[in-house]
């Protein structure tokens, strides 16, 4: 166990290490903020200390409270350089599904944006058109690099962990993506430029959007229109750039997807892609 004197020392070296990986400065606070708890009821700094303060200082919290001080335990352990211990039994908590509340756009206001988009300079225009036909996530999106774009194909750095996957683009969309020759030096946006980038692409093109709004907002709309237009649920998964299940036998036998799989599930998505009209 630590004593709470130590949280002087500590706080300082949590806040730089999160400010250098570019964290938001309300994030930079709010793992901050945990720090005294967890010095003063981490009993030791491994598994049994763990699930000791999860369970049992933290027991009656909510499954949310209990799941972001899991992860601010886990950035302490990097900072201290003790190894975290990976076990089936340390998860972080699950939060109900009930209890999230997942907004998305509806297809009008999709529309909306696309037919206001002209508004937009040709990078702002491009972050939109990926977001909208191909759902990138923020992270997915400041990876994004001068050269991505070759020809009839675009580079996606997957996030997630997945690996990099290339995704056909449509006539009607190359001449939006091509129409942004990335900065020279290219600028790196970090993710909270993209999340503020949002924000102002959509007050743009008169969208509406809340405080907590993202680019998932476009994600879930473009998932739900795919499901509507008839898209296999595998079709949309591999689409969406999800980490494949691993435990399904199909894959087990059939292995990996090759690229000409992926090739032919663009095909199949763009054929029948509900957005793409809009860029016409």
């Amino acid at each position: 166990m630590r004593h709470s004197n130590e949280t002087a020392n500590f706080v300082p070296r949590l806040e730089a290490m999160l400010r250098s990986e570019g964290r938001a400065e309300s994030t930079v606070e709010r793992f901050a903020q945990q720090v005294p708890l967890i010095l003063d009821n981490l009993v030791s700094w491994d598994e049994d200390g763990i699930m000791k303060l999860i369970g049992g200082t933290l027991a009656d919290t909510k499954p949310s409270y209990r799941r972001f001080n899991f992860y601010v335990m886990k950035r302490m352990f990097r900072l201290e350089k003790i190894k975290w211990p990976h076990t089936d039994d340390l998860k972080p908590p699950r939060v109900p599904r009930s209890s999230i509340k997942r907004v998305r756009f509806s297809s009008d206001e999709i529309a909306q944006l696309v037919g206001n988009s002209n508004v937009l300079n040709p990078r702002d225009r491009y972050y939109l058109a990926l977001s909208i036909i191909y759902g990138l996530r923020r992270e997915e999106l400041t990876r994004q690099r001068k050269g991505d774009l070759r020809g009839k194909r675009i580079l996606i750095k997957v996030g997630k962990g997945g690996d990099p996957r290339w995704h056909i683009v449509p006539k009607a969309l190359h001449p939006i993506l091509s129409a942004y020759d990335f900065e020279n030096p290219e600028p790196i946006i970090s993710k909270k430029k993209m999340s503020t980038l949002f924000h102002d692409i959509c007050g743009m093109c008169g969208a509406t959007t809340n405080k907590g709004d993202g680019w998932h907002k476009i994600r879930r709309a473009l998932v739900r229109a795919l499901r509507r237009a008839g898209h296999p649920s595998d079709d949309i998964h591999n689409f969406m750039r999800w980490e494949q299940k691993k435990d399904e036998m199909v894959e087990i036998y059939a292995g990996e997807l090759e690229p000409e799989d992926l090739k032919m599930i663009d095909e199949k998505i763009l054929r029948k892609h509900p957005f793409l009209p809009l860029w016409s």
